[in-house]
């Protein structure tokens, strides 16, 4: 059965689609043919291209910049519209509009849209956005109910206030600036990954994506994960503490000839391996560990343990010595790790590794329909458990053998 788009596609009518910066942005490129010289719909399910029908129309509206300062039309899906800009009403009509619909006489309309006209003009001073003609229309409506008028707009405005959800990094980057600082004694800058933007929109793939170096840890840009502003500012300073944990816990004072040592790499004199061992200590611009991991055939792989393990070693550090951030962040991970385990059919191995190491879940919550997957995931989770030496290679070389022979 077509949907709306479809069906106006095939009929010639107009659809309108309202607040298309909410759609993901894998969905919103499917107009793009639709929408320029081509005028073809490509439905993949069906394996068919539609031409639209000559009188075929379509709009899209959107509030730029509403509630989100990354809530905006990509400038190549954009291109594709005549674009009219709609302000506020002119005072005289949106005073006529205020009175209407909040059931107030015009002297009161008035004073409310004087006040709005105000508010709208101070945006240098830090309000981003200005009051708009239904939060006018909320106000007039209270005050219609006997709310006085001062009360009116305060409720208002409360109830706009918690409509708004995301929490850009700028709104927070000073205090959690601060709180690495005093953790680690060091001056490590709070850096926007400016190519991500956590969110939970419905059907977006949702992991927070964060990383950092020894000069900087970088978080979204923006994150509204959850339904409070409260609950994403709590977000970013959990993870802002499970990252600066890699900082106090030495994850980049990594020793590469050390790690060399207790690699299990043989040294084939004149062999490949040898080769890569002597270049470990001639590249230049590297990292430690970006040296080290570079001596494995299989780097990709290497790299996926190394950061399983290393994950792991720092959640057993907090938990030794900062258990209330683990009891805080560590539950909201887990939760993330069992929707992925859940939502994907064929489990990965390195997911099912990072879930029983990094995040410490228990086999059984984990439980697929493959048992026979359970086993060697256990035993190299429990020799990381309970050696706390467990190198990459010998992850490495369990998983080659548990895939090769099915048991490690």
């Amino acid at each position: 059965m077509d949907g709306p788009l479809t069906s106006a596609v095939r009929s010639g009518a107009i659809c309108y689609l309202d607040e298309i910066v909410e759609a993901r942005k894998d969905t919103t490129v499917v107009i793009h043919p639709l929408s320029d010289d081509r005028r073809i719909l490509t439905i993949d399910k069906k394996g068919e291209s539609l031409s639209a029908h000559p009188a075929f129309m379509l709009v899209v509206s959107y509030n730029p910049g509403y509630q989100s300062v990354l809530k905006d039309l990509k400038q190549s899906t954009r291109q594709r519209f005549i674009s009219l800009s709609f302000d506020y009403a002119p005072s005289e009509k949106e005073i006529q509009i205020v009175s209407h619909e909040g059931k107030v006489d015009d002297a009161t309309a008035r004073r409310l849209v004087l006040f709005a006209e105000k508010v709208r003009n101070i945006r240098e001073y830090g309000l981003t956005e200005g009051a708009s003609s239904r939060l006018l229309i909320y106000a007039a409506q209270l005050i219609q109910n006997g709310i006085s008028t001062r009360e009116a707009c305060r409720v208002s405005l409360e109830t706009c206030r918690t409509m708004q959800v995301a929490v850009p990094l700028s709104q927070i980057q000073r205090k959690l600036s601060r709180y690495v600082r005093t953790r680690t004694g060091q001056s490590i800058a709070i850096r926007e990954n400016e190519v991500f933007h956590a969110s939970a929109r419905p059907g977006e793939t949702n992991t927070l994506k964060i990383f950092s170096d020894e000069r900087a840890i970088y978080l979204p840009q923006e994150i509204d994960v959850f339904d409070t502003q409260k609950k994403n500012q709590d977000l970013y300073k959990g993870l802002t503490k499970l990252e600066s944990a890699h900082i106090e816990f030495g994850t980049y004072d990594f020793d590469a000839e050390k790690a060399l040592e207790h690699s299990g790499v043989p040294r084939e004199t004149g062999g490949e391996t040898e080769k890569k061992r002597s270049m470990l200590f001639t590249m230049a611009g590297n990292s430690e560990i970006e040296r080290f991991l570079y001596l494995f055939d299989c780097r990709k792989l290497a790299t996926d343990l190394f950061l399983i393990y290393e994950h792991g070693r720092i959640r057993w550090c907090l938990m030794q010595q900062y258990p209330g951030i683990v009891n805080q962040t560590l539950p909201v991970m887990q939760q993330e790790m069992l929707r992925i385990c859940q939502k994907v059919r064929e489990r990965h191995v390195l997911n099912l590794l990072y879930a029983g190491i990094a995040l410490g879940m228990p086999m059984k919550v984990l439980a697929g329909p493959d048992p026979q997957t359970f086993p060697g995931i256990r035993k190299i989770r429990d020799l990381a458990e309970n050696n706390g030496i467990l190198s990459p290679n010998d992850i490495q070389r369990l998983i080659v053998d548990w895939q090769l022979h099915g048991d490690p």
